[in-house]
């Protein structure tokens, strides 16, 4: 291959992940080719996953929709830019003259980077209906957490492991955790809210020990100090136990709860029944476990908890959370250096990009906000439950704008019922990158956008503010998601959108950071660093009373106090007919949620939609690995791949999420109406049911190929305890080469890389430098 040129950039959205590692293009006469991470950004320092190594396949996939196109009695027609935003445009202002703003919704998915945009958007617009669909049913992602922890100390935390700072490992303002504490989350395969789970990794391996709580016995999970094992659903329980150890045990940091702490009392009264013994019969650990993880967790100085979306997928959603944010704040970890640093926005540049002169009003106007206020605490978005009842009962929507979201695969429960309730709403648009099988079903208008490859751009999170330039032209006709909604927001309210580039758009984003958008690109990335015990500098938190509220007065108008508490999962009433416990949506390094199964080396490497069974669970001898087999819950069914494993609990079994197709969707496991208390949290991961089976495959999944490197001879193994299984070194040899010159198995529980006959022994190995835990850093003789 001969490579022309290199350009460095930012991989992020679309097609969606939460991150935004640097990268290099590899370009050869204006085509990318090959991808590899950037060891000069301190954020991923050259690692890359497997769906960014992948990522000229998405950019040149065949299926992408290169222009936009209108839906007419004979099906979707191809047409301008001019007309189709023209005839949304109409719609959309005739329906605000006639109906009002708020008969308009703007919604997005998650992990998509259009939240500042979407949202000046809507607000512009003069709608309170913007929502984040990822998931809906509950707003059972994040929100749960981000809820409570703003309403508790007026921020949200996150674990420190160093993302602030461009030395990382070495800057002296940071300390190493003694102890991390993983809790419903697999990071190094989800890498989370642009967390990348190969920073706790470096943790351990510099010495952090570790307990998980998980009932799969995952990476992280086999090396850990202390793995939990728990019954799904069941968090809640095991956190207030692991309270109740903090305060027999005197382990409460006194002097810093006297002076900045409230509530602490209640909180001591609420778990004071909640012993390992009581949490061991709940959750299905051993009492033993329980006291020397809450033990360990509670000595340790500092201690990091890192939390994943399992807390939010529960009916005790809020409970869970509020006794996690209590267990930081009664341990002293809350915003010192190795603990839970509370977040803070890179240069004061609001990472949802909400424009407060544009929200102001419209946030208590938002749908969900009266019956259930803990919405209105840390997070914009309207309450999509509630949307959907008044839509059943005859509310009218006139528009709506879906920009980057999979609705009925990634975000509903019953999402046969939400696909026909969303059905009536009148003119609908869809932008994205491929035409889904949501916005076949309720899109008028097709608006189709660039990957981040070909387009201008800002990246901000947390721990990083970067620019970036397009190193291709669009293809076809896409723009990007910015340009997509600067030219509607002209149409439709123009006064809020006065630019005439993007670029002068981004500018007036960056103004706080002192660069402008050409500026930040020559530059690349910045990191912000962090103050630690920002309350100090300050003289208070940011609560109504400058103090950690752990008892807050919007938690009792919604009727949650006092807090924490537990509410048990839906399984006790019907166990006899679904003896089994059901946990949706164990992520894969493959793909983000819906997205990426159409990418040829992903796909190849994990085919089909599976369900995780413990051996002992199989429902007979008849049923075997590969089989397919039929999912039952009380209200409804799906169709998986059984993969029987000793590293599931007995008595769970974990299904993937995020697949299409007719019988496939896992969601359609639940049914509406049991989101949690407060209406945030819902039982994603926590359902009675059981497996049947076998059953005939799906006809779509009748002659799926295996993988190429099914029988391909292995040379070479390289034995490494930190192989994570991401498969990015696979992806990338096959992209580099053609060939698989490398695969990884997952062997008696660990991943193993191995490289075949056909490995080329390349100069400069691909592998080698996508590898984000350094397991191929010493190959020799390859």
């Amino acid at each position: 291959m001969n490579i022309l040129r290199t350009a460095r950039t930012i991989c992020t959205t679309p097609p969606g992940c939460h991150n935004g590692c640097g990268i290099i293009a590899l370009i050869d006469n204006g085509r990318v080719m090959e991808i590899r991470g950037d060891p000069s950004n301190p954020f991923n320092g050259g690692s890359l996953c497997p769906r960014g190594a992948a990522l000229p396949e998405t950019v040149y996939h065949p299926d992408r929709q290169l222009y936009p196109l209108i839906k007419t009695r004979a099906g979707w027609r191809k047409t301008s830019w001019e007309e189709a935003l023209g005839m949304a445009g109409d719609a959309f202002l005739e329906a605000k003259e006639k109906h009002g703003a708020s008969s308009v919704i703007f919604c997005k998915g998650t992990g998509r980077d259009i939240g500042p945009w979407l949202s000046r958007l809507a607000y512009g617009f003069g709608s309170p209906e913007y929502y984040a669909l990822g998931p809906g049913s509950g707003s059972a992602c994040l929100m749960p957490r981000m809820s409570i922890t703003n309403a508790v100390f007026g921020g949200f935390m996150v674990a420190d492991c160093s993302q602030y700072f461009p030395q990382r490992y070495n800057d002296p303002r940071w300390c190493l955790p003694e102890c991390i504490l993983v809790w419903g989350s697999n990071p190094v395969d989800s890498n989370p809210d642009g967390f990348l789970g190969q920073w706790i990794v470096q943790c351990l391996k510099l010495g952090s020990r570790m307990i998980v709580v998980d009932p799969r016995e995952t990476w992280m999970a086999r090396r850990a100090d202390v793995h939990l094992s728990i019954n799904p659903g069941t968090d809640a329980a095991l956190a207030m136990a692991f309270l109740h150890v903090l305060f027999e045990e005197g382990l409460v940091k006194t002097r810093f709860t006297e002076k900045w702490v409230s509530g602490a009392d209640e909180v001591r009264e609420q778990v004071k029944s909640f012993s390992p013994e009581r949490a061991s019969a709940e959750c299905g650990v051993p009492t033993e476990d329980i006291f020397s993880a809450a033990l360990l967790y509670g000595q340790s100085e500092p201690a990091a908890l890192h939390w994943g979306v399992s807390v939010d997928m529960s009916p005790s959603a809020l409970g869970t959370a509020h006794a996690l944010t209590s267990l930081v704040v009664l341990s002293g970890n809350l915003d010192v250096p190795g603990g839970n640093v509370i977040v803070t926005d890179p240069f004061g540049i609001s990472r949802r990009g909400v424009d407060g002169d544009l929200a102001e009003g419209l946030q208590k106007k938002k749908t969900g906000i009266d019956e259930y206020p803990m919405i209105g605490s840390g997070f914009p978005y309207a309450l999509a439950d509630v949307l959907l009842d008044e839509i059943e009962r005859g509310r009218s929507i006139e528009c709506a704008w879906y920009q980057g979201t999979g609705l009925t695969a990634n975000g509903f429960a019953e999402p046969k019922r939400v696909g026909k309730l969303l059905s009536r709403t009148g003119l609908s648009v869809m932008v994205d990158l491929f035409m889904s099988p949501a916005a076949h079903e309720l899109a008028d208008i097709f608006l189709p956008v660039c990957t981040c490859l070909e387009r201008q751009g800002i990246r901000n999170w947390w721990y990083q503010l970067a620019a970036f330039d397009r190193v291709i032209e669009p293809l076809g006709e896409s723009r990007s998601d910015m340009e997509v909604v600067l030219s509607f927001g002209r149409i439709v309210a123009e006064e809020h959108f006065p630019w005439s580039e993007v670029t002068g758009w981004f500018d007036n984003i960056l103004q706080p950071s002192g660069y402008t958008w050409s500026e930040l690109c020559r530059k690349g990335w910045l990191m912000p660093g962090t103050e630690y015990s920002k309350h100090l500098s300050r003289g208070r938190f940011n609560t109504p009373t400058g103090k950690i509220e752990l008892q807050p007065g919007l938690m009792e108008e919604s009727g949650l106090l006092p807090a924490p508490w537990y509410v048990p999962p839906p399984t006790s009433k019907i166990r006899k007919d679904y003896p089994l416990r059901l946990t949706a949506g164990a992520r894969s390094p493959l793909y983000f949620h819906g997205e990426h199964r159409n990418v040829l080396h992903l796909k190849e490497l994990e085919p089909f939609p599976t369900v995780e069974i413990h051996p002992d669970d199989l429902p007979s001898p008849a049923i075997r690995s590969g089989d397919w087999v039929l999912l039952e819950s009380p209200w409804g069914s799906c169709k998986r791949v059984a993969v029987s494993s000793p590293l599931i609990k007995k008595g769970v079994i974990s299904a993937a999420h995020g697949w299409n197709g007719p019988g496939l969707n896992v969601n359609d496991l639940l049914t509406s109406g049991m989101q949690g208390r407060g209406g945030l949290g819902y039982p994603f991961r926590c359902l009675p049911c059981r497996v049947t089976g076998p059953v005939d495959a799906p006809e779509e999944y009748g002659n799926i190929p295996e993988s190429g490197s099914a029988d391909t001879e292995i040379i070479k193994d390289v034995s490494t305890i930190w192989c994570t299984g991401c498969r990015a070194c696979a992806v990338a040899c096959m992209i580099h080469t053609r060939i698989h010159g490398l695969v990884v198995r997952l062997k008696d529980g660990e991943w193993t890389p191995g490289f075949t006959s056909a490995c080329l022994g390349c100069s400069e190995p691909p592998c080698v430098a996508v590898c984000h835990t350094g397991s191929l850093v010493r190959i020799e003789n390859v």
